[in-house]
């Protein structure tokens, strides 16, 4: 029995999967009711008013001390089983002679695999996206059928504003910046001595255009480090002015599928984008803040941009 087969159909299926399952973590994002009934009735809701029914259904658990992998149909006997939104996915199994979904029990190496296996049955069994939940000891993972009516409320929605997003990866460093447009803070420096020109400027919110490609860029690190479902997200940007040359420092801060507080590594591309966005900022006139908070929500399979903070 082997895993291997198995993540080659997910790397082939995932960006499809994606585009449903951000959907659902965009529809459910600011939710602060969640219901999951033990016969499959699933509802998220804010003020009473739903944003997303349907059904979820249980996939796997997963012992991660144990690194033991049951699905839904391990504690059931042959021919008692009732019917299942699930049977499609084991049938097509059988026809891609995927055995690792045929297999009542296996011993995983992490919990990606897991994850990995439960997005991979949801997509056969055409489910609408899957999440992860706590237990006791163990995961527990259910692939989502929204009901007809939710479907018609989302298409109703209004949509958010979003744009392509594309993945790279490097370890969380700090860069440096071109000289911003007022003289660096020298604190050790004598008032009078500093130069007669340079005058502060009030500072504002970088413009919307501006912002974008750095929610984008930061989702692209988000997704590359916790998979293509979290719920929200802060990006902190530092401009540190005190030395001869600025330098600027990012951190990401997420909630991932299960409702963790997680901090995934930034990317080249997040890093290059907040630098171009400095730099345009400035030249757009607006005076050099030292600290950005940046809201970012999930949008499908992009995002979209929040509150932001300015000081």
């Amino acid at each position: 029995m082997s895993i291997e087969a198995a993540r080659r159909l997910d790397d082939s299926i995932r960006a499809e999967f994606a585009i449903n399952q951000g959907s659902f973590a965009s529809r459910v994002a600011g939710a602060d009711d969640e219901f999951i009934a033990a016969g499959g009735e699933a509802r998220w809701s804010r003020g009473g008013v739903p944003l997303w029914e349907g059904r979820a259904v249980l996939v796997a658990r997963y012992a991660p001390d144990l690194g033991v992998f049951r699905w839904w149909w391990a504690n059931q006997s042959a021919g008692s089983a009732p019917a299942s939104k699930l049977d499609r996915a084991y049938a097509e199994a059988q026809t891609r002679g995927l055995d690792i979904i045929q297999s009542r029990q296996i011993v995983l190496d992490d919990a990606a695999d897991a994850e990995m296996l439960a997005r991979l049955v949801s997509h056969l069994a055409r489910a609408h996206g899957v999440i992860g939940r706590v237990d006791g000891t163990q995961h527990l993972f259910y692939a989502l059928f929204e009901s007809a009516e939710s479907m018609e409320r989302g298409l109703q929605a209004p949509a958010r504003r979003s744009s392509a997003i594309y993945q790279s990866y490097v370890p969380n460093m700090a860069h440096s910046i071109p000289p911003p447009g007022v003289a660096p803070r020298a604190e050790s420096a004598p008032r009078a001595e500093a130069p007669a020109t340079v005058s502060e400027k009030p500072i504002r919110e970088p413009s919307l255009d501006l912002l974008v490609p750095l929610a984008h860029a930061a989702g692209v690190a988000i997704r590359k480090g916790l998979g293509p479902v979290f719920q929200d997200a802060v990006l902190v940007v530092i401009v540190d002015t005190s030395r001869e040359k600025a330098r600027f420092y990012v951190q990401l801060v997420a909630v991932s599928s299960y409702g963790v507080l997680e901090a995934p590594n930034t990317t080249r591309e997040l890093h290059d984008a907040v630098m171009s966005m400095i730099v345009a900022d400035s030249k757009a006139g607006n005076g050099r803040w030292h600290k950005l908070v940046l809201r970012v929500h999930p949008s499908g399979q992009n995002v979209s941009v929040g509150r932001v903070e300015i000081s």
